[in-house]
C-alpha cells in the first residue's frame, strides 16, 4: 500500500491539530460496528488532541445520508466542526454543502466514490478521505474506516491503548485478509490466540472477533444501544471489559433469531438459477437482515444473495456477493434509481438499499433482470 495525494493527509494533520476546545464538535457516523469502532476512536483522538471530547456523537437511520431534520440539529447545537464515519455522504453533495454553510465538515469513509468534492474551490469547508483518494494498492472495500480513522489519527495523537477497538471494526468488516499483520499484534498485546487462516471471516472466531458479534447483536437488538455500544466502548480500558458489559445479554437472543432464518433459508428463499440469485423475504422479529446475508453469503460464494424485509412502509435491503463477480453496489442503485425516496449504495462485495416497500416487486423483476442480462 502507498500513500497517495500527500496533499490531503496534510489537509486532515493541519485541521485535525488545529481544533480547540471553544470549538463545537459532532460526529456522524454509521450504526454498524465498523461505523461505531471508528467514532469512538475518532472521540478519544480528539479529545487528547484538545483536552475535551466532542460534544455530541449521533448515527443515522436506515437512511444512510445527512437529512435536514440532522443538519437543522447540528445548526441549533452551533456544530462548527463535523466529523462523519463510515457513511458515504459525497453520494449526496447537496446535503453536505448545506452543513458547510455552517460548519467544517470532514468525511472519513471507504465506500465507493461518488463525488470528490475535493477538487471543487467552492467546496473548501468539506474534505473528503477515502483510500482511493489516499492510497493505491489496496482495494477500498479493504480499508474500513475504523483502521482508516486509527491511522489517520496515529499521525496526531496516541490512540494505541484503543487498538483493539480498530481490530473489533477490521473484523466486523471481514477485512482482517488485509490487515493480518495489525491483528496478530493486537491479539499478541492482549494475549489471545490468533487464526493461522488469512480467511477474513474466520477471524469471527477469536475473541476479539466475539467483540464485534457483541457490538453487532446489540445494534441489531435495537437501533437505541448504539450509543450504549459507544460508550461502553469508550470507556472500556480493555478488551475483556466488554464481556462484563450488558451488551453480552443480547448476543444469545440474536444469534438465535439468525439460526432460525438461517436454516429456513433453503425451503424458503427463491433461487434464481439463470440469474445466479438467491432472494430471501423474510419477517423477523429483530432486524437481523444484514448479518443473516452475510452468513447466508458465505454459504452460495457463486451467487448474489438478497435478504429483504418490510416495516413501516419501506423495503430493506441487503445484498452480498462474496466472489466479486458482481458488484452488488451498482446493482441495488441500478435497480432503484429511479424510485422515488431510494437510498442504495455500499462495497462491491456488500451493499444495501432502502426504498418504498410498494417498488419491492419491480425492484426483485429488475435485479433479475439485470443478472440475467450480465451473463449473455
Amino acid at each position: 500500500m502507498k500513500k497517495i495525494n500527500i496533499q490531503l493527509w496534510t489537509q486532515f494533520d493541519k485541521l485535525f491539530s488545529s481544533l480547540k476546545q471553544e470549538d463545537t464538535i459532532a460526529i456522524f457516523h454509521d450504526a454498524d460496528p465498523d461505523g461505531t469502532c471508528s467514532a469512538v476512536l475518532l472521540a478519544l483522538a480528539i479529545k487528547k488532541q484538545r483536552g475535551t471530547p466532542p460534544q455530541l456523537h449521533t448515527a443515522p437511520g436506515s437512511e444512510r445520508f445527512l437529512p435536514d431534520e440532522t443538519i437543522a440539529f447540528l445548526k441549533t447545537k452551533k456544530v462548527n466542526v463535523l466529523f462523519t464515519t463510515d457513511i458515504s455522504l459525497d453520494e449526496h453533495p447537496e446535503q453536505l454543502k448545506k452543513a458547510a454553510e455552517f460548519a467544517r465538515i470532514i468525511v472519513i469513509d471507504h465506500h465507493k466514490l461518488y463525488t470528490d468534492m475535493n477538487a471543487d474551490a467552492d467546496n473548501k469547508n468539506i474534505l473528503i478521505l477515502k483510500p482511493q483518494l489516499l492510497t493505491e494498492g489496496i482495494d477500498p472495500a479493504r480499508y474500513c474506516s475504523s483502521k482508516l480513522v486509527y491511522d489517520l489519527c496515529m499521525r496526531q495523537v496516541n490512540i494505541s491503548e484503543k487498538d483493539w477497538v480498530a481490530a473489533v471494526g477490521v473484523i466486523s468488516d471481514m477485512t482482517g485478509e488485509q490487515w493480518q499483520d495489525f491483528l496478530h499484534a493486537v491479539f499478541k498485546r492482549y494475549h489471545f490466540s490468533t487464526r493461522n487462516s488469512t480467511k477474513s471471516s474466520d477471524w469471527f472466531d477469536t475473541r476479539i472477533g466475539m467483540i464485534s458479534k457483541i457490538i453487532s447483536s446489540a445494534e441489531v437488538y435495537d437501533s437505541k444501544n448504539v450509543d450504549l455500544c459507544f460508550d461502553t466502548l469508550a470507556k472500556a480500558e480493555s478488551p475483556r471489559d466488554i464481556f462484563a458489559s450488558e451488551l453480552v445479554r443480547f448476543e444469545k437472543e440474536v444469534s438465535a433469531e439468525i439460526k432460525k432464518f438461517l436454516n429456513a433459508l433453503n425451503n424458503d428463499a427463491e433461487f434464481y438459477d439463470d440469474a445466479e440469485l438467491v432472494y430471501y423475504h423474510i419477517n423477523p422479529r429483530l432486524n437481523i437482515k444484514s448479518p443473516l446475508c452475510t452468513l447466508a453469503s458465505l454459504n452460495y460464494p457463486d451467487k448474489t444473495v438478497m435478504v429483504v424485509s418490510v416495516s413501516n412502509g419501506r423495503a430493506h435491503v441487503s445484498a452480498r456477493r462474496q466472489d466479486k463477480k458482481v458488484a452488488v453496489n451498482d446493482l441495488c442503485e441500478e435497480a432503484c434509481r429511479n424510485f422515488l425516496d431510494s437510498n442504495a449504495g455500499g462495497h462491491k462485495q456488500a451493499a444495501g438499499a432502502t426504498f418504498p416497500a410498494h417498488y419491492l416487486d419491480k425492484f426483485k423483476k429488475y435485479v433479475i433482470t439485470i443478472l440475467e442480462k450480465r451473463k449473455i
